[in-house]
């Protein structure tokens, strides 16, 4: 008695392959981009948190909110305070994203790669800032708009943020708690990149 096999045949294991191979095409840069957006969503939450980490500092050493020719009236924190002192927040300073050397290479924050950067430490005459003027100014110009923690992570990796024609994406919390997720072309390694200042700033 014959026994009957119900083996695929090469014709068959082919068009299998062949719709498997092109539903794969078809799926792979959706599924990139929805973990890519579930990665932007959680940089803003760790940003969020960031901020909220901050603003119980600044209540704690009583800072003012109206004081912005003053760092330390302000009530901000010296460098990397957060993240030396708060192993949830330090954890929170990682980036989701994972670590973009590129952008942090190119752009203006001193952050760690891998981690957002706190973006208020580049004024701390005590550790040697980076670019304290600048900053300062930038506090003084945009005053509850200027950018407290950036995370510039969530870019491919050939994205130069000093390339002014390239589209790049900006994460970033503000003095005022207000959250910018910004695409957009432009020289995204300064600070007024990601907001403006306030109508009535000097």
């Amino acid at each position: 008695m014959n026994r009957k096999t119900y083996g695929l045949t090469l014709l068959e294991t082919i068009t299998v392959l062949t719709i498997t191979a092109i539903l794969t095409a078809i799926l792979m840069p959706v599924i990139g981009a929805a973990k890519r957006s579930a990665q932007v969503q959680s940089a803003a939450q760790n940003l969020r948190q960031l901020s909220n980490g901050l603003n119980i500092y600044r209540s704690d050493w009583t800072g003012s909110d109206s004081n912005f020719e003053s760092y330390y009236g302000l009530g901000l924190p010296p460098v990397d305070y957060l993240r030396e002192n708060s192993t949830k927040l330090s954890a929170t300073m990682r980036s989701p994203c994972g670590n973009n050397t590129n952008a942090f290479n190119t752009a203006l924050f001193p952050g760690y790669p891998g981690h957002a950067s706190s973006v208020y430490g580049v004024y701390d005459p005590s550790n040697g800032p980076k670019q304290p003027q600048e900053f300062r100014e930038h506090l003084s110009t945009f005053r509850e708009n200027s950018v407290m923690f950036v995370d510039v992570n969530c870019n491919p990796a050939d994205v130069k943020f000093n390339e002014p024609h390239q589209v790049k994406r900006g994460l970033a919390v503000l003095f005022s708690g207000r959250l910018v997720n910004k695409t957009a072309e432009g020289y995204a390694s300064a600070l007024k990149w990601y907001t403006e200042p306030p109508t009535d700033a000097r």
